[in-house]
């Protein structure tokens, strides 16, 4: 949960995802937002499965609550074939044919989009918006342009690993941005930001300003990084 929000996301040790509190930009991922006015108050007060997350067998491995928006991290796992070479003149291979376990961690994002802080790759402008600058909010999980591969032999002990571990392994949410640091298996730990960039939030060059429409009318300047971006590498193996 972040301190100046009001919902909380639980992931349980079979990697399910549960998610409660309030839900008013569908911060929940529940495929719907509670209104405030209603008489639940804009809240979910029970544990809830976000469960679009579990159709295609994935597993939640990280997740961050923002004031209105949340991010998770899901594993998925696959094997495939690896075909063994032959050996000139139609000699037989040396080894037959095998099969290799991969991971693929997928970031996906819920909740209110402004300043694009969901990280979506075609995100959708609200149409309630005044400005008509603001995104949507998103109800249901939806993928966000961040993903890794994570070879099974490169997880396995004595491979030489200390911690992080591989792949997408930290996320954050703040109110209008958000970060992720990724473990390659290179050894390099890489830094992505997206969202609200302004006052170098984001630690990424400044671009040029975009003004939005406030509420009064007046036009502000507004820096935005729609996807995540990559900042630095923050370790490489070579220096282990």
């Amino acid at each position: 949960a972040h301190p100046l929000g009001s919902h909380v996301l639980l992931i349980a040790e079979a990697g399910l995802l549960y998610a409660y509190g309030r839900n008013d930009h569908g911060q929940l991922g529940l495929g719907k937002a509670t209104p405030p006015l209603g008489a639940q108050h804009g809240f979910i007060m029970t544990p809830t499965i976000v469960t679009p997350l579990i159709e295609n067998g994935g597993k939640a491995i990280a997740c961050a609550a923002g004031v209105s928006h949340s991010l998770v991290v899901v594993m998925t796992e696959e094997r495939r074939l690896i075909r063994a070479q032959t050996q000139p003149y139609g000699q037989p291979p040396h080894s037959p044919e095998a099969t290799e376990s991969l991971s693929h961690h997928q970031l996906y994002g819920f909740g209110r989009n402004d300043y694009m802080k969901i990280g979506l790759v075609s995100p959708k402008v609200s149409k309630k918006h005044n400005g008509g600058d603001e995104m949507e909010s998103v109800l249901f999980p939806r993928r966000a342009a961040l993903r890794c591969r994570v070879p099974q032999s490169w997880q396995q002990p004595g491979n030489g690993l200390t911690s992080p571990p591989p792949g997408i392994f930290s996320i954050s949410a703040s109110q209008d941005h958000s970060a992720a640091l990724v473990h390659r298996s290179t050894g390099d730990v890489e830094l992505y930001t997206w969202g609200n960039a302004m006052s170098g939030a984001l630690g990424l060059p400044q671009q040029p300003a975009k003004p939005e429409m406030s509420e009064g009318g007046s036009a502000t300047p507004v820096h935005v990084v729609p996807v995540p971006s990559f900042v630095a590498s923050l370790s490489r193996s070579s220096n282990a």
